[in-house]
């Protein structure tokens, strides 16, 4: 019988879950800020081709000045958010190896001070007892090493399905607000009077804005799913030797090698907002356990 279901509930491990949590939940608000930054010299652009504002001199140096703040903005907000993702990748990846036995190295300066502060800002926001049975109890009667396997593909399965769905809302949204755009676009240049260069200027501040809107989400989640299908395969390629070894230390270095693959895409990934999460989570829950219970028939 697995202990890993005991091992995930011990105070320790749920600190660091907690920990994970909330730095994840901080990469995806950098990252929200970032995308409302962004957005604003879209609305700009937009109302401007649409003639809701004019674009004198004068709006043309306080519009430079607002392009220029977001710019400088939108790269420190993505910098703070790419730098909690990594923090939460190092902190689950402890949790994962503290109760799969495994070892574990910081990939990143160790800051005990920070990671305590995550899981007290958690603990204050969030009901910490929700964190409990983070593995479902399908892996409860499994033995080393399909109860990490199993755990693993809990982890590889649950992602990929959140994200590929992600993906297509983000496209079908992006699809619908390019078309709109460029009937707008067709119709200030058809009908506007200002001088050319205004005109492609503002065409491509929100052509450009409209891609880190969403175009530049829509890309980093489709590189998360190639570093997710790369983990995938390095599952589908050892489990079956993982299964048959005899060899402990075999078996292990390939858990290792699986667990660094999941690590890589966390790492260099982007998270999917909560509110995605949790509309689908009943669902992939049921689906989760399906496929734990599939996995070694």
């Amino acid at each position: 019988m697995s202990n890993i279901l005991y091992k995930q509930n011990l105070e320790e491990n749920l600190r660091l879950l907690a920990a994970q949590r909330q730095s994840y939940n901080e990469a995806k608000l950098y990252r929200s800020g970032y995308r409302i930054l962004v957005f604003v010299p879209f609305l700009i652009s937009f109302l401007v081709l649409n003639s809701y504002i004019d674009a004198t001199d004068q709006y043309s140096v306080l519009r430079f000045l607002i392009d220029l703040f977001v710019l400088v903005m939108g790269g420190f907000l993505m910098k703070k958010s790419s730098q909690y993702q990594i923090l939460g990748a190092n902190i689950q990846q402890k949790f994962d190896t503290n109760i799969f036995d495994l070892s574990f190295e910081w990939k990143i300066k160790q800051d005990k001070t920070e990671i305590e502060h995550l899981y007290c800002k958690h603990k204050k926001d969030e009901n910490i007892e929700k964190l409990r049975n983070w593995y479902n109890d399908e892996i409860q009667n499994l033995t080393y090493p399909k109860d990490i396997l199993a755990a693993q593909k809990q982890n590889l399965f649950w992602t990929d399905s959140v994200r590929k769905d992600y993906i297509l809302f983000n496209v079908l949204i992006f699809i619908s607000l390019l078309i709109f755009i460029a009937l707008s676009i067709f119709m200030f240049i058809t009908y506007s009077e200002y001088p050319m260069w205004k005109k492609i200027y503002e065409i491509f501040v929100i052509l450009l804005s409209l891609y880190f809107f969403l175009g530049e989400n829509i890309l980093s989640n489709y590189k998360t799913i190639v570093l997710l299908e790369n983990a995938n395969k390095k599952f589908s390629a050892l489990q079956k030797h993982i299964v048959d070894s005899d060899d402990p230390k075999c078996i292990n270095n390939m858990l290792k090698d699986i667990q660094e693959e999941i690590f890589e895409y966390r790492q260099h990934g982007v998270s999917v907002p909560n509110y995605y999460d949790r509309m689908k989570k009943f669902k992939l829950e049921s689906s989760s356990r399906r496929i734990i219970r599939d996995l070694f028939n």
